[in-house]
């Protein structure tokens, strides 16, 4: 997702988009350990382009799927 340019309102739509999405995957844990690399690498680089839609999403998340599996995606941002 690109949310360089981008409107909170159209964010938050892309967001929902990427749950919906995600609860369609039958394999939620790979796509849990992509996006956490991928954040990591982000965070890292400071190439992310919205920390707080970053958080925004990790939110999303852990309302979708639970604490326990976004525990790594958590804990990079109290890390920091």
């Amino acid at each position: 997702y690109r949310i360089k340019g981008k409107n909170d309102s159209q964010i938050e739509d892309d967001f929902n988009d990427i749950i919906s999405i995600l609860r369609c995957l039958s394999n939620k844990i790979l796509f849990l350990n992509r996006y956490n690399k991928l954040l990591s690498s982000r965070i890292l680089n400071k190439s992310t382009a919205n920390l707080s839609a970053e958080k925004l999403l990790v939110t999303k998340l852990r309302s979708e799927l639970g604490n326990q599996l976004v525990q790594k995606m958590t804990s990079i941002f109290e890390d920091m």
